[in-house]
């Protein structure tokens, strides 16, 4: 409750939801580090359908730099794969931060949803996992001016980029 200048008593009510989160088990693999990732070429206002990979190349590379593995400067789509390696169980804070859109998913569960034609923006989401990897699916699109990516995880308040952090299965 709270007074306004003219002296009348207002009530806020606010309404808060809970989930439990339950950790989601880790997979049982070999690893060595490295992403696999799909490219395409199109006029996107959105993250397209991943028909849209139906006929591209899959390439293996290092880690997440869509300024190298990019074909052109604008109008274009990334989608990468891999695993991600959790050291401890419990719930953890993703981001993702792109120019233009972006989305993270975890076990075909969207984590974080930062999709649109946008200039450069961090969106968040809260996932439990277990520890061990973790598959991952990072997608990404350029519509015009600014390309940006980066995605990772936010402990003790900061975030922590995980671009070179990233594993494919042996």
């Amino acid at each position: 409750r709270y007074m306004t200048e003219s002296a009348a008593v207002r009530t806020e009510e606010k309404m808060f939801h809970y989930e439990k989160l339950t950790p989601l088990p880790a997979q049982n693999l070999t690893a060595k580090k490295g992403v696999n990732f799909v490219y395409a070429e199109g006029n996107f206002e959105n993250l397209p359908e991943q028909k849209v990979f139906t006929n591209a190349i899959s390439e293996v590379s290092d880690g997440i730099n869509i300024l190298a593995q990019r074909k052109r400067t604008d109008h274009f789509t990334i989608s990468y794969t891999g695993f991600i390696y959790i050291p401890n169980t419990g719930v953890y804070s993703f981001y993702t931060e792109s120019d233009d859109g972006s989305r993270l998913s975890f076990y075909d569960k969207i984590v974080v949803n930062n999709d649109g034609s946008h200039s450069k923006r961090r969106r968040t989401g809260i996932i439990a996992l277990e520890k061990g990897y973790h598959p991952f699916v990072l997608e990404y699109f350029e519509d015009y001016e600014g390309e940006y990516l980066d995605f990772g995880i936010i402990s003790e308040g900061k975030p922590k980029s995980l671009k070179s952090e990233i594993f494919i299965s042996q």
